[in-house]
């Protein structure tokens, strides 16, 4: 028996960005406040793919007569709903969100739903019925139940970063800084961001890749903040940061191609795509990124370094004008905005169970599976049975009235019964 294989068909767009990183040293920032800037800049244009081989994840078996599973996909239990609030918390303390404000989408700025997780409720009204079928398969939702997904991250300490943080945290989501380490990490409105649950990325220690530079900035950052990064980000996009991520790390942001990352691809996930948005870039340019990925039920990850006005970051500042209308856009329209650990742990673990191995004893049928190293603790699939009773460690799973069970990919294991 095998979980359900759901192919999404969609029309592909190409679209170019420029994708570079700046290579020179920025020093933490400490600005507070921030004016909101106006207008923005037609974007550049131009793009560089970067490859290499994605490494293997496999399921283990579990004795007896053991099968492969197939893919696992599935869209979201349906879209609209309300929901406001601001980005949960995600590892580490957690000081509480503000609500957000503007637009009728939830994005992932909801509440934390009723289940295990720290994931944002999939933007339904929450009245779905338990399914009860004859059990058979399981269908896990493509992005925790929202139509796509999208990745805000911020390089290099720049301080205007700081000073745009508290009116980002208000339209919701939760975002992710990728900080080198000897630039500066203690300024407190670091401490602010990450208690508030958002991601503090690796960098590396001096923006140099390098295994010695990215172990050392992984211990200074947990240092700091008290929780290890999961995820690196390549500075200027190194290639070698592909090789020498791996023992530190789940997964590598590299600087392209800029295409949405689709559930169940073969995406290398030590040179994930990303768009780095040009000088100024208008709203307009953002959100038609998230249209592609929308149309493709994809997820798309921004680099971002300054913002304008009060960057005194060289490369590319963006303008807040054009960067909080897109952040708003992608919430207006229910796209998921969450960090890149909580993101990729999820687009990880679709992949990781659609290779889980199954097996059958009488009525019941139990997958297992084995996660890649370094994967972060505390994530959960979200996904749907035609019936029956879903367990997980001996314990029945709770149905979520927004479509959904919620399984914990730390057990290794579900169990479907009658």
């Amino acid at each position: 028996m095998f979980p359900k294989y759901v192919p999404w068909i969609a029309p592909a767009f190409a679209l170019a960005l420029t994708v570079a990183c700046s290579s020179t040293p920025t020093p933490d920032g400490t600005g507070t406040g921030g004016a909101v800037g106006s207008g923005g800049a037609a974007p550049g244009s131009g793009g560089a793919a970067v490859s290499g081989g994605a490494p293997g994840v496999g399921g283990a078996g579990t004795g007896g007569a053991s099968t492969g599973g197939a893919g696992v996909t599935g869209g979201g239990p349906g879209s609209g709903g309300a929901g406001t609030g601001g980005g949960s918390p995600s590892g580490g303390a957690s000081s509480g969100g503000a609500p957000s404000t503007g637009g009728s989408g939830s994005g992932g700025g909801g509440a934390v739903g009723p289940g295990p997780s720290d994931l944002p409720p999939a933007p339904v009204e929450p009245n779905l019925p338990k399914p009860g079928g004859t059990p058979g398969d399981i269908t896990v939702l493509d992005w925790a139940g929202f139509p796509a997904a999208v990745t805000y991250s911020f390089d290099d300490n720049d301080g205007s970063q700081l000073n745009y943080y508290d009116e980002m945290h208000a339209i919701g989501g939760r975002y992710t800084y990728y900080l080198v380490s000897d630039w500066g990490m203690s300024d407190a409105g670091w401490h602010t961001i990450f208690d508030d649950g958002n991601e503090i990325g690796n960098h590396t220690t001096n923006h140099s890749c390098g295994a010695t530079q990215i172990g050392n900035a992984k211990t200074a950052i947990q240092g700091e903040f008290g929780k290890t990064p999961t995820t690196v980000a390549a500075p200027n996009g190194d290639d070698a940061c592909q090789s020498a991520a791996q023992p530190h790390a789940f997964i590598n942001r590299e600087v392209g191609p800029a295409n949405p990352v689709t559930p169940l691809s073969n995406t290398n996930p030590f040179a994930m795509n990303c768009y780095i948005p040009a000088t100024g870039q208008a709203a307009g340019t953002y959100n038609g990124n998230i249209d592609q990925a929308l149309n493709q039920g994809g997820w798309v990850i921004y680099v971002i370094h300054g913002i304008n006005p009060g960057t005194t970051h060289t490369f590319q500042p963006v303008s807040w004008d054009g960067l909080q209308g897109a952040i708003q856009y992608s919430k207006d329209n229910d796209v998921w905005i969450d960090t890149m650990e909580n993101v990729g742990a999820y687009w990880m673990g679709q992949k990781v169970f659609a290779d889980a191995m199954s097996e059958t004893a009488g009525d019941s049928t139990t997958w297992t599976w084995v996660l890649p190293a370094n994967f972060p603790t505390g994530k959960y699939l979200r996904v749907t049975v035609d019936g029956g009773t879903l367990t997980q460690g001996g314990t029945a799973l709770t149905w979520d009235p927004h479509g959904y069970y919620e399984i914990a990919l730390d057990d290794l294991s579900v169990t479907l019964a009658p």
